[in-house]
């Protein structure tokens, strides 16, 4: 099964004015708040072929024990989730890869356009959270994609461009690998002398320890979590390094430099690192 990487999700729990907030300092555009139709709230920050959204929940939905895997996770980096067009056909799949997930589930929720509302719809298929080695897995099918991927949402002060790095933290990489080739293949999975890259369409999954996060990172970076694993950092593509720098120093924000690198820690992004590096190949962020 091929998949790329479609849009990560963090966790905010009943935050999300703070890490709307917090987003937007660090020079991301946010379109306005969605409402699912499932309950939780939500905010995007759409990349060329990505994007990143903030998951939460209105007081009044988790008073009555809404969103069960939101109230569950800790704030942080919570699911990836994988492109499909066909949540139905890929739940088959997964039943035949011997992976267990949940029945496809369908929900939307509105769009504000200005003179017109319209209603973005998804399909998606989840896979057992007992199954996979760091945060959830899921695949998306959207309905709508021209509610989602709208230019006038794809620039961002910070000149994000994309997505280009996920981190998880696993106890022994090597073996967390073997989930990901049989959901992708092994062509997908790259075996290393410590970590593991998986292949995401242009995305790549890195799995390491603690001690690699830490080393790579800096043990000050690095969330708040004493889970044995989870998804820890995302990397960002942008077409300028310094001017992303620049950008952020004008609005105080705390980072590290590390190999041409910006480093702003997870204290700053809603417990998750955010790394910003150039794109090695810039391109316009509109398709």
């Amino acid at each position: 099964m091929q998949a790329a990487l479609d849009h990560l999700v963090v966790n905010v729990r009943d935050k999300m004015d703070e890490a709307a907030m917090r987003y937007r300092k660090l020079g991301f555009h946010l379109p306005p708040e969605g409402r699912h139709s499932l309950g939780s709230n939500n905010h995007v920050m759409v990349f060329e072929t990505e994007y990143l959204e903030l998951m939460g929940l209105p007081p009044e939905v988790a008073a009555r024990g809404g969103g069960p895997d939101i109230t569950r996770d800790p704030v942080g980096l919570a699911a990836c989730a994988l492109t499909t067009v066909d949540a139905g056909a890929t739940h088959r799949d997964l039943q035949a890869l011997g992976i267990s997930a949940k029945e496809p589930a369908s929900f939307s929720r509105p769009v504000d356009l200005g003179e017109v509302t319209r209603e973005a719809a998804f399909t998606i298929t989840r896979i057992d959270p007992a199954e996979t080695p760091a945060g959830r897995v899921f695949f998306c099918q959207h309905h709508t994609r021209d509610l989602v991927w709208r230019p006038e949402w794809q620039t961002h002060p910070n000149g994000a461009l994309g997505i280009a790095e996920v981190d998880a933290v696993v106890p022994e990489p090597a073996e967390s690998a073997v989930f990901y080739e049989t959901l992708l293949g092994r062509d997908a999975v790259q075996r290393t002398a410590g970590s593991v890259h998986v292949t995401l369409g242009s995305v790549t999954l890195r799995l390491m320890t603690r001690a690699e996060l830490s080393a790579l990172y800096g043990v000050g970076s690095a969330p708040n979590d004493s889970r044995p694993a989870y998804l820890a950092a995302v990397t960002l593509k942008v077409a300028d390094v310094d001017k992303t720098a620049t950008y952020l120093n004008s609005k105080a924000i705390v980072y590290a430099v590390a190999d041409r690198a910006v480093v702003v820690p997870a204290h700053e992004c809603m417990n998750m690192i955010v790394r910003f590096r150039n794109d090695p190949e810039p391109r316009s962020p509109h398709p």
